[in-house]
C-alpha cells in the first residue's frame, strides 16, 4: 500500500485490506476494491466500503467502470482518506486511482500515471486504461 497524494489517497493490493489496524493507523476511512476475483472484503463497520468488481482487460461495463471512478473523484474531493485496491495493485486499482486523482487535480491521466510509475512498477493494461479514459469524459 502506498500513498499517492498525501493523507488522501492510497492504492494497494488485496492483502492490504487484512491489515485493518495499518488503515485505521493511516485513517483511512474509504475503501474502493475493484478486484473482480477476490472475495468482498470483511472490514470493521467503521469502514466505508465500495466494490466495483472489474475485469483487468476489457470487457467491463462502462456503468461499473465509470461509477468506480466517479466515487474515487467523489471521496477525494469530500477529503476522505481513500485506499482504492484490486487483486495484486499492478493495473486496476492503478487505474481507477489515476483517473479518480486526474479529475481531483484538474490534470491528464497521463501525467498522474507517469508519477505513479516513477515509485512504483506497474503492469497497466492497455484495454482496460483505453476503456477508463473513454468513459473519463463522463465524470463530474
Amino acid at each position: 500500500m502506498r500513498n499517492i497524494h498525501p493523507d488522501l489517497l492510497w492504492q494497494g493490493h488485496a492483502g492490504d485490506l487484512r491489515q485493518h489496524k495499518r488503515l485505521a493507523r493511516q485513517r483511512i476511512a474509504a475503501v474502493v476494491d475493484v478486484a473482480y476475483e477476490e472475495r468482498p472484503a470483511s472490514l470493521p463497520r467503521h469502514f466505508l466500503y465500495c466494490r466495483f468488481p472489474l475485469s483487468d482487460g476489457t470487457g467491463n461495463r462502462d456503468a461499473t467502470l465509470l461509477q468506480a471512478i466517479q466515487t474515487v473523484t467523489d471521496l477525494l474531493r469530500l477529503r476522505v482518506p481513500t485506499l482504492v485496491t484490486c487483486s495484486a495493485g499492478m493495473s486496476r486499482s492503478p487505474i481507477v486511482a489515476t483517473f479518480g486523482l486526474a479529475a481531483l487535480r484538474n490534470d491528464s491521466p497521463e501525467n498522474i500515471l507517469r508519477e505513479l510509475a516513477d515509485s512504483k512498477s506497474l503492469e497497466i493494461h492497455p484495454l482496460l486504461w483505453n476503456d477508463a479514459k473513454r468513459v473519463f469524459a463522463s465524470v463530474r
